[in-house]
């Protein structure tokens, strides 16, 4: 808004010098040359060219050589104000006369010798002039009129003159506003020690610079550019350059003024990028460190188990051998068991029969019901020992004589029949209390081998997470230091921003 306001100041220089420019004068100058001029920018040149940039004296000569044609120029537009028709002379320096008015001569003559000699040498062409002059000849061709007063012909064609240098080179217009503001913002920065009196000086300095040089810039290029365009075109091009090239100015010297705290907020940027990449790759790196030891882990606790579960086999299978020479053993005395109970059967055979009332050789021919059950009490015992010693014709010839061989047979055999056998039961006996004694050492040895897994389990884990706390620790450590990085940035960010007056 500084800036806009300064640069409207300036603008307003610019209209004012626009104001100036006599549009009868720039007659004079299109007439009096044989230039071609067309737009304000080729008088502004003309002008350059003949009178700023030309020696004093040739710059005078141009000068009050054409204060006569603008004379003409205010001559002629009063005649065509009150009603004459005028015809300008086709050439500048046309003789005898200046214009036709109505169709008779005239000529426009400004000076006393000049217009004394004129008068004498064509009495019949009417001469007109200031009124003073006019009144000082007293001749009856010589005429006086308002608007050729020596002052005002002067003032426009200086007014004109310096309208179009002011319009083109406006020139340096100091920025008091744009001072104002920046040396209150400063000032307020430095009284609260958020900048230092050298970088108050060059942020002032550079506003002002900023805004004056930008809007004397703009003023050109923007009447150049405006100049294209008839009227009044070159004032608005003029204004509205001044005001961008101000506003501009001020943008750019901002930005410089800001460059320090954008280049902060710039290393904060890649440093905040650069803490959070390392911490990830830190963090990435701990977890396949960690995959890694779990992978390690695993492997060297399934090590450990094997050992473990093998040298537990180991002992289960010489328990289980121990068992299985005393369930062989029953196996080699089985036949003595089934010849002790045919032995058995034959003696409750006769302990049955020699206790039931027999009816001798008519009992076989008549048998009386005892008789018959007598008999039956024989035939069963028969079949018993027929069974009895098939299974043990069966048994020797089982081959070869192993544990899987006989046992199955043993099994299958006792599973079939069911009788009483005191040497047989308590042989079983011992083999059921054999096989209670290998199921309890084989449950010790279980839950011996599973109490070393369960130990070897839990020192892997304690030592699985001493490694991991220490990966835990150096992450903890990486994110401290990015931190520290991280907040000198910042820090250095807070101050460059309170020294532009931007609070973090």
């Amino acid at each position: 808004m500084s800036a806009a306001a300064d640069s409207a100041v300036a603008g307003w220089s610019i209209l004012e010098s626009f104001l100036k420019i006599d549009p009868q004068v720039l007659s004079a100058m299109e007439f009096s040359t044989v230039q071609d001029l067309h737009g304000l920018a080729d008088f502004h040149t003309y002008v350059q060219d003949h009178f700023f940039s030309a020696p004093m004296e040739t710059a005078e000569g141009w000068f009050n050589r054409l204060t006569g044609y603008v004379a003409e120029q205010k001559a002629a537009s009063f005649f065509e104000l009150t009603g004459h028709q005028v015809v300008m002379a086709p050439v500048a320096n046309q003789p005898v006369w200046d214009m036709l008015v109505d169709g008779h001569a005239v000529q426009i003559k400004e000076h006393l010798r000049a217009i004394k000699d004129f008068a004498l040498a064509h009495p019949d062409i009417p001469v007109f002039t200031n009124m003073a002059d006019a009144a000082t000849i007293d001749m009856p061709s010589v005429h006086g009129l308002d608007v050729l007063d020596k002052d005002s012909i002067h003032g426009a064609l200086s007014g004109t003159v310096d309208g179009l240098d002011g319009t083109f080179d406006p020139g340096f217009s100091f920025p008091v506003i744009t001072l104002a503001f920046s040396t209150f913002r400063e000032t307020r920065l430095l009284f609260n020690e958020h900048t230092t009196i050298d970088r108050a000086l060059l942020n002032v300095g550079m506003d002002v610079a900023g805004v004056g040089v930008g809007a004397l810039l703009g003023a050109k290029t923007g009447a150049i550019a405006g100049s294209v365009f008839p009227g009044p075109g070159t004032v608005i091009g003029g204004v509205l350059g001044t005001l961008a090239g101000g506003i501009v100015g001020k943008v750019v010297s901002t930005n410089i003024r800001k460059m320090p705290f954008k280049a902060a907020r710039e290393e904060y940027n890649k440093t905040v990028e650069w803490a959070r990449s390392s911490i990830d790759d830190e963090m990435k790196t701990s977890r396949q460190r960690i995959r890694d030891l779990q992978e390690g882990y695993q492997a060297q606790f399934q090590e450990i188990r094997n050992l473990i579960e093998a040298r537990a086999k180991g002992q289960i299978e010489a328990v289980s051998v121990g068992y299985d020479g005393t369930l062989m053993e029953f196996c080699l005395e089985f036949p003595m068991f089934l010849e002790d109970l045919r032995h058995q059967l034959r003696t409750e055979e006769r302990n049955v029969v020699s206790s039931m009332p027999y009816s001798g050789f008519f009992g076989r021919i008549f048998p009386t019901e005892v008789d018959l059950r007598r008999h039956a009490v024989k035939v069963w015992f028969r079949r018993t020992r027929k069974t009895v010693g098939r299974e043990l014709r069966t048994y020797q010839k089982l081959k070869p004589r192993t544990l899987k061989v006989l046992f199955p047979e043993v099994r299958s055999f006792l599973q079939k029949f069911s009788f009483e056998l005191t040497s047989l039961q308590e042989r079983m006996d011992d083999l059921s209390t054999a096989l209670e004694n290998q199921k309890r050492g084989v449950e010790a040895i279980r839950q011996h081998a599973v109490s070393d897994i369960e130990e070897q389990r839990e020192k892997l884990i304690r030592d699985f997470g001493v490694q991991v706390t220490f990966l835990h620790e150096s992450i903890v450590a990486k994110v401290k230091q990015m931190n520290e990085h991280v907040s000198a940035a910042r820090d250095s960010l807070r101050r460059q921003a309170a020294a532009v007056g931007i609070n973090l």
